[in-house]
């Protein structure tokens, strides 16, 4: 698709690692809510982006109209996160694409 992957300080290609849950419903069909649970786990092989040689990482995903922003990991080329946060859908059709962007 022309993108590059983000290489790391030691030449390995960053990798976000998360997990996503659906929890169970009563019936078999999508009638009410259910919960969507993801996991933001780790990013490793961050590249270097300060002075200091290494990176203050944090996370924004968006996925389904929700926003969630995790703690800032300072000085470090792996990020261990471990966040969960929620989010709630109605419908099949309210599940879209997810976006998970690391910044420093």
């Amino acid at each position: 698709d022309g993108e590059k992957s983000v290489v790391g300080k030691d030449k390995q290609r960053c990798v976000l690692s998360l997990k996503i849950q659906v929890l169970p419903v009563p019936s078999k069909s999508f009638e009410g809510q259910r919960t969507l649970t993801i996991l933001l786990s780790q990013c490793a092989h961050l590249p270097k982006a300060d002075l200091l040689g290494s990176c203050d990482a944090y996370c924004v995903a968006e996925f389904a109209g929700t926003k969630h922003t995790s703690q800032t990991i300072k000085n470090s080329l792996t990020a261990h996160w471990m966040e969960t946060f929620e989010v709630s859908l109605s419908s099949p059709e309210a599940v879209t694409g997810m976006s998970l962007d690391v910044f420093d």
